[in-house]
């Protein structure tokens, strides 16, 4: 039953504020679409499903006390559809790429940036080829893509970036009957495990083979239990099959603190392994990673801090993308972080004024300008004599 009360509804028992209900109808109907979409059924059901979705979204934007628009009415600009590539379905990027994209339309007329789905390894991909506009990814996949370097076949010089935004963390969760305390005590004496992964268009999987070098392995399969097979699957299924026992070491990049996590180790009684401090230091220089505490009590049964690695997420754009659009979706980012945080914990530790900070592609010239307007960035020559 969903209850309105002021500028709140109450969804079973949780109030949100209208416009959060609203992109949580509008990312589960993206979500919906999509994974429809990927199973190849026809136009028609996909174009029966969109409009679905068109119509439960007016219906909620009719109850929503919309904010006054950014530019006076009259003088907002149509542009044409773009497409936000974000992550898997029911992950972080998903929920605040729909966040962005909502505040980011409020500037244009028709809602044309849309969120989809993506993965950190495939979005630059997407920006490079024009099937994307707007991305999200991290910083040493970027670098990569930069030099053509794997995991990319070729150059990546079409990337541009607006912002530097959350740290996710490389999670290492087994059983609690484990006597490891880190993933280096697992490994000693040749130690096996049975490893659970997302997909590989997921950075989870590329992290953890980074990591293992760092401990001296060449791949996961020097990990895996013999006669026994990676277990590579989305999220939700992913996390049931941990549930389930399907395997014993699950490795994933995810938001801190996340919700799911919670929920997950609520269920199945588990530990998080550390890494070693030498192996933190030795990833952070190599790669440009950070390290990261997870403190005691984050999550249910974790009486310890655990030690692990933290990876910037960077909302990357085409350097086509006209540069009113880019200092719009700017604008939306450094100016809506409260309602980011609505939609995600992990975006309270956000600092917007190290937005155009370690961006690692060139910043983009509209966001360079938004910078610059707000006193972010110092201007340039060029623009200074321009104001004379």
């Amino acid at each position: 039953m969903t209850i309105c009360q002021g500028n709140f509804f109450s969804l079973r028992g949780n109030f949100f504020p209208k416009e959060v209900l609203i992109l949580k109808i509008k990312t589960l109907l993206c979500g919906v679409i999509d994974i429809w979409h990927k199973r190849c059924i026809s136009k028609k059901i996909v174009g029966s499903l969109l409009l679905t979705a068109s119509l439960l979204t007016s219906a909620a934007c009719s109850l929503q006390n919309r904010s006054t628009p950014p530019l006076e009415e009259g003088n907002v600009p149509r542009i044409q559809p773009i497409t936000f590539a974000s992550g898997s379905v029911n992950g972080l990027w998903v929920s605040i790429a729909a966040a962005i994209a909502e505040k980011s339309n409020q500037y244009f007329q028709g809602y044309p940036i849309t969120a989809t789905t993506g993965g950190a390894i495939a979005n630059p991909y997407l920006l490079q080829n024009g099937q994307a506009a707007i991305g999200l990814s991290q910083g040493f996949l970027l670098e990569k893509a930069q030099a053509g370097l794997a995991p990319y076949e070729g150059v990546l010089d079409s990337i541009q970036g607006i912002a530097s935004l959350e740290t996710t963390v490389l999670y290492l969760i087994t059983d609690k009957q484990s006597p490891a305390g880190t993933l280096e005590d697992l490994m000693a004496n040749g130690g096996k495990a049975r490893l659970g992964v997302l997909p590989r268009t997921d950075s989870s999987y590329l992290i953890l083979q980074y990591v293992l070098a760092g401990c001296g392995l060449n791949d996961a399969g020097d990990l895996q239990e013999p006669g026994t097979d990676i277990y590579f699957a989305e999220g939700g299924s992913l996390f049931k099959a941990y549930n389930d026992l399907y395997f014993d070491l699950l490795v994933i990049n995810k938001a801190l603190p996340d919700a799911a996590l919670s929920e997950l180790l609520s269920k199945r009684e588990s530990v998080l392994l550390s890494l070693k401090p030498d192996t933190i230091r030795s990833l952070t220089e190599k790669h440009g990673w950070s390290p990261v505490t997870i403190p005691a009590g984050t999550y249910p049964g974790q009486e310890e801090d655990v030690l692990t690695i933290g990876i910037k997420t960077l909302l990357i754009v085409h350097q086509d993308l006209p540069e009113e659009v880019a200092y719009y979706l700017t604008k939306s980012v450094y100016e809506n972080k409260a309602f980011y945080e609505i939609i995600h914990d992990s975006y309270k530790k956000v600092n917007v004024n190290d937005f155009p900070n370690d961006l690692v592609v060139p910043l983009h010239p509209g966001a360079r300008r938004y910078y610059e307007e707000i006193g972010l960035l110092a201007k340039s020559a060029g623009d200074e004599e321009d104001a004379l």
